[in-house]
C-alpha cells in the first residue's frame, strides 16, 4: 500500500512532535502493509516562501532517515493550503509529490468556496501545471453541505483523497462511500499525525472497504496511488453526482 497523506515528519507541524514519534509511526504503517508514504507537512504561504518550507523539510527528512525502516520509500511532498491570496508561481512544482505532476492540496474550512476559489485553483493548475489531489474531502463543510462541489473539482481534473478514518467514523461514512460509489474517491490516505488520537488506519480503511461490498473500489484506489508515486496519468471511472437527502447521502 502507499499512503499518500501523512504529517510523520518529525519537528515541522502539527504531526510528529519528534524522531521517535515518527519512529513509531512508521512501523504502525509497515505493520499495515504500507511501503511507501508521501510526507507531506503543512504549507501555509501566508507564513513561509516556497524556498524556506523547502529548507525546513529537508532538515525535518534528515531526521526522519535516521529512524526509517530501509526498505520503505518516500515521496517528500506538502500538504499546500490554498486560498484566493495565495501567491501563485511555477516554484509550487518543488512542492509536488516527489517531483511528480501531483500536489496535495488543502481548500479552506471556515469560508464559503466562491467561484473565484474555483476559478484561482484552475489558475493554479495551469500555472504549475500541477494536478491536485484534493486533501480530506470528507472534513469539508462546503462538500459536505452541497455534494456537487465534488462532481465540479473532478470535472477540473482534481483528484478526490478521502481519509483512511472516514470509512470507520458513524458521521463520515455515508458521505464517503456515497462519494466512492460515483468515482469521486480516487485517493484513500491516513491523513496521520501522531499514535494516539490520528494513527495510521490504512489497514482499517482497507477492511471496512471491502467488508462494504467494494474490494474492486479498493483496488482501482491503489492503481490510482502506484501511478501517481510513478507520476503517470491516473484512469478514473466516470463521476457522478452525489446527492443529498437531508442528512443522507445517495
Amino acid at each position: 500500500m502507499i499512503d499518500l497523506h501523512t504529517h510523520i515528519l518529525p519537528g515541522i507541524d502539527d504531526g510528529a512532535k519528534d524522531p521517535s514519534v515518527s519512529a513509531e509511526m512508521l512501523a504502525a504503517e509497515k505493520a499495515q502493509g504500507v511501503s511507501e508514504i508521501a510526507l507531506t507537512p503543512h504549507y501555509y504561504g501566508k507564513f513561509l516562501s516556497p524556498e524556506e518550507f523547502l529548507r525546513r523539510r529537508t532538515a525535518a527528512y534528515e531526521k526522519l532517515l535516521s529512524v526509517a525502516p530501509e526498505d520503505m520509500s518516500f515521496l517528500p511532498g506538502a500538504e499546500i493550503h490554498f486560498t484566493e491570496t495565495l501567491s501563485v508561481s511555477a516554484k509550487f512544482r518543488g512542492l509536488s509529490l516527489g517531483g511528480t505532476r501531483y500536489a496535495l492540496v488543502e481548500l479552506p474550512f471556515e469560508t464559503a468556496w466562491t467561484a473565484s476559489l474555483l476559478s484561482r485553483l484552475r489558475y493554479f493548475m495551469d500555472e504549475t501545471e500541477l494536478t491536485p489531489i484534493i486533501a480530506h474531502v470528507c472534513r469539508y463543510r462546503e462538500l459536505r453541505k452541497d455534494p456537487e462541489n465534488l462532481l465540479r473539482l473532478a470535472e477540473m481534473g482534481c483528484l478526490l483523497q478521502a481519509n483512511a478514518s472516514a470509512f470507520s467514523d458513524k458521521e463520515a461514512s455515508g458521505f464517503v462511500f456515497a462519494a466512492l460509489r460515483h468515482n469521486l474517491v480516487h485517493c484513500v490516505a491516513s491523513d496521520c499525525h501522531n499514535m494516539s488520537d490520528r494513527a495510521p488506519d490504512m489497514q482499517a480503511a482497507k477492511n471496512a472497504i471491502e467488508r462494504a461490498g467494494y474490494a474492486e473500489k479498493w483496488q482501482e484506489i491503489k492503481e490510482i496511488a502506484k501511478n501517481i508515486a510513478a507520476d503517470r496519468p491516473v484512469k478514473r471511472g466516470a463521476p457522478s453526482r452525489v446527492k443529498k437527502f437531508f442528512k443522507k447521502y445517495r
